[in-house]
């Protein structure tokens, strides 16, 4: 008899022995003289401690192969629990380092809402951008005033660099990254195709013997997918009408929790537009304090985006219209 196939799969070149540094950031000497199995056990009990959940095989096998020095690449579906990668592999680093994590996002947006993220996480965090990284905040950098573990490029960014275009995006980072003390990179990616993953190599200066390619579930099954037709134009987004019921049927509270992604502003408005045209309900969606169906752009201010997240997973309104910017994974757990 055969074992049954299996989709999830490690492409893990030999490593050499675990690199300690005289200077830089090392992780735990007890936990770097530990063995594969050992630190394994250990990861995982971690786990259960910190977020009182069994954490994932391949989580462990990736926070395992940061803790070797080998750069990784991690490629599962959405709601996996990638972002938790970095905070897991920081728990191997003493505080006296005051590590750093690099985080490089695509768009603004999404880096105020991992920062949220990471934030309610106990961690300390900022999103830099041309507005927010001044001398002042580089020296707060310098200090340790924000730290976390490793560096990482999102499934935003790769999705949206599927076409291969990745070196022209963030520039030649390649060059700069040799220069790493022997640390390791960690990127991740819900939709990656080949030819994305060979560019990024490339850009990135990472050869098939310095990269370890560890393959997970790209889909959930837990997820339905519903194929809906459409009759009318995609600006006009029209057809959500037909995918949500009249409020005298269904009140607010009773809706489905539900996240309406669209690729400009004008569209996320035109979703709300068209949700109150399905529930009966003229002009709904203009009341900031709307219990049925919210927007989240990055031409709304920052307090109210913090706003909508929170009341959003405590249960307060059940849609949110959106663009890409706000993570798929953690927001779908409510």
């Amino acid at each position: 008899m055969t074992s049954p196939p299996t989709s999830l799969t490690i492409d893990i070149r030999p490593a050499p022995a675990r690199v300690w540094t005289p200077t830089g950031v090392n992780i735990y000497k007890k936990h770097f003289d530990k063995s594969n199995e050992k630190l394994k056990e250990h990861i995982s009990n971690a786990s259960i401690e910190t977020y009182g959940q069994i954490a994932k095989v391949l989580q462990v096998d990736t926070v395992t192969s940061l803790a070797n020095g080998r750069n990784t690449f991690l490629l599962a579906g959405t709601g996996f629990g990638k972002s938790r990668i970095a905070e897991m592999y920081y728990q191997l680093i003493p505080g006296r380092y005051k590590a750093v994590v690099l985080v490089l996002n695509p768009l603004d947006t999404l880096g105020d809402n991992q920062v949220l993220e990471k934030v309610q996480a106990g961690f300390t965090a900022i999103n830099l951008t041309k507005l927010t990284f001044n001398e002042q905040t580089a020296k707060e950098i310098l200090i340790g005033d924000y730290h976390g573990p490793a560096e990482k490029q999102t499934s935003s960014h790769l999705r949206h660099q599927d076409s291969g275009l990745f070196q022209p995006s963030y520039g030649k980072l390649g060059a700069q990254l040799l220069f790493r003390n022997n640390k390791p990179l960690l990127l991740l990616s819900a939709t990656c195709r080949p030819m994305a993953t060979e560019a990024i190599m490339k850009s990135l200066k990472l050869t098939d013997e310095s990269l370890d390619i560890l393959r997970g579930e790209l889909t959930r099954p837990e997820i339905r997918i519903i194929r809906v037709t459409m009759s009318n134009s995609l600006s006009s987004s029209l057809d959500v009408i037909k995918l949500f019921p009249s409020k005298l049927d269904v009140s607010d509270n009773n809706m489905v929790p539900t996240l309406v992604y669209s690729g400009s502003c004008n569209r996320t408005m035109a979703v709300l537009e068209a949700i109150d045209r399905a529930r009966e309900t003229p002009d709904q969606s203009k009341f900031a304090n709307s219990t049925c169906a919210r927007r989240f752009h990055s031409c709304t201010g920052d307090k109210d985006k913090e706003k909508c997240i929170e009341e959003f997973a405590d249960g307060k309104f059940p849609l949110i219209s959106c663009t890409m910017a706000l993570g798929l994974g953690k927001n779908w757990k409510r």
